[in-house]
């Protein structure tokens, strides 16, 4: 019998050859499964022919392989390693625990979702995202906040702790928005655009303490109905306030 052809690892290839068979049809369950999003991610990130070709070409460490293009972006390969080893791992331990009636979390789940975020950070340096795209990968993410009822239960199904990359992708959003420097500033403001059309004096909020900001935004926030978690809450507030035809009364601590 012959040997089966495996590209990479058992995960990456059995992805690929996922995605294939699911991708025309997007709002089915396989098309939505955890080992297809991720290549879904990965096609995202780096273009769905420099896969086929490599795929077809069995080309994985040479120039135009699957390793050349997952670090074109500055993704180091060091971090490239540890990602297959963390989604090989991940998939053996899904496939041993498909035969079990009793469930485990998977500890290579948020594992692997930090290196394809780690991965999206890498190239927005080179090639910037829109905002748009920032926030269809974010969607495309299995954590306890996500809006999607079958990646949210997955996330609390299987992960150790499901806020886990939803706190990591905003800590690399506020670190690739917020650069260090000597000048104090208030870190947990809203932009002032908002603070304006809700009638709060711009030129007055900086003198103010975190704790009385904080104060101010979580008003706001519970007025609007707006997870103030969420890494796009700007945009969903400023959303809220046009819609709406009432204003909150900001009081002051």
């Amino acid at each position: 019998m012959a040997q089966r052809y495996i590209f990479v690892n058992n995960a990456i290839n059995d992805s690929i050859v996922m995605y294939y068979q699911a991708k025309n049809k997007p709002l089915s369950l396989a098309y939505n499964t955890f080992i297809v999003t991720v290549m879904r991610i990965i096609i995202m990130l780096y273009g769905e022919l420099d896969i086929t070709n490599c795929y077809h070409t069995k080309n994985e460490k040479g120039m135009g392989g699957f390793d050349t293009n997952l670090t074109k972006y500055g993704y180091p390969q060091e971090e490239l390693e540890k990602f297959k080893v963390n989604f090989e791992k991940y998939y053996e331990f899904d496939v041993k625990q498909s035969r079990l009636h009793v469930k485990r979390k998977n500890p290579y789940l948020n594992r692997v979702q930090k290196n394809l975020v780690d991965m999206m950070f890498c190239k927005n340096k080179i090639a910037p995202f829109d905002g748009k795209k920032a926030h269809e990968f974010y969607n495309m993410l299995f954590t306890g906040d996500s809006k999607d009822f079958y990646r949210r239960t997955y996330a609390f199904a299987f992960a150790k702790n499901p806020y886990e990359v939803s706190k990591y992708f905003r800590k690399k959003m506020y670190l690739m928005s917020n650069k260090l420097t000597f000048v104090p500033i208030v870190k947990r403001q809203l932009s002032n655009e908002i603070y304006e059309l809700l009638g709060v004096n711009t030129s007055l909020v900086p003198t103010l303490t975190q704790k009385q900001v904080d104060y101010i935004n979580q008003q706001i926030y519970n007025y609007y109905q707006v997870d103030e978690r969420a890494f796009d809450k700007d945009t969903k507030l400023l959303e809220a306030i046009t819609i709406s035809k009432k204003r909150p009364i900001i009081k002051m601590d």
